[in-house]
């Protein structure tokens, strides 16, 4: 399953906070990203900042997507452009002193996942894919041949990691197969990494838990 959506359009530099607010929408009921933010009261503001924060560099480098009814949006990272955690040396104290008393647990998820991911191959990266509530379905799906698409016209594989086990079988349908163990935080949440195409490393990851200092 990898035909590409002609309903999607590039987002503009100036809609990032759009972007960041259907992200928000999202993923506040999202297995992982509740355990992050565990206080319901706060926890749509730490998510946004969350993303605010991870998102930048694929604002950056023009590589988010919104579905054409402006629902939905997907963030990805080409081979080229630098991670968030690259690209931002001092990530580790922006989530510390913007997520408040989640900070600690967001530092957390953002090292697991850059000690998870792979370098052995140049490949595209799926960060996050969201669907405000209530138009979660067909967008979601046509965000994710975006990025699929365009990793097979560049011959490229791309990896992913899903949040819930509905993403993850979502994401075999897309042709993704399972990367490794699952990636446990402190939180009891897991993650699920996914690759598609291209050279699997052969020491991809396994069960792994990463505790923020």
């Amino acid at each position: 399953m990898s035909a590409e959506n002609s309903s999607i359009r590039m987002a503009r530099y100036s809609e990032f906070d759009t972007v960041c607010d259907i992200l928000a929408d999202s993923f506040f009921d999202d297995p992982v990203l509740a355990l992050t933010f565990p206080n319901p009261q706060n926890r749509w503001a730490g998510i946004r900042t969350f993303f605010e924060l991870t998102c930048s560099t694929a604002r950056e480098a023009g590589t988010i997507a919104f579905s054409t009814d402006g629902q939905g949006v997907v963030v990805y990272e080409r081979p080229s452009q630098p991670s968030a955690s690259t690209a931002q040396p001092d990530l580790d104290a922006l989530m510390l002193s913007n997520c408040a008393e989640a900070g600690e647990a967001a530092v957390e998820f953002v090292r697991a996942l850059d000690a998870n991911h792979p370098r052995h191959v140049p490949h595209y990266y799926l960060f996050a894919v969201g669907v405000r509530r209530g138009f979660r379905g067909l967008p979601g799906q046509g965000l994710i041949g975006h990025v699929v698409a365009e990793s097979e016209r560049e011959r490229l594989p791309c990896y992913a990691e899903t949040t819930s086990q509905f993403n993850r079988r979502l994401g075999h349908r897309f042709g993704y197969s399972d990367y490794g163990s699952p990636i446990k935080l402190s939180t009891g949440a897991l993650l699920y990494p996914l690759w598609r195409g291209g050279p699997r490393d052969q020491t991809s990851p396994s069960t792994t838990a990463v505790e923020a200092n």
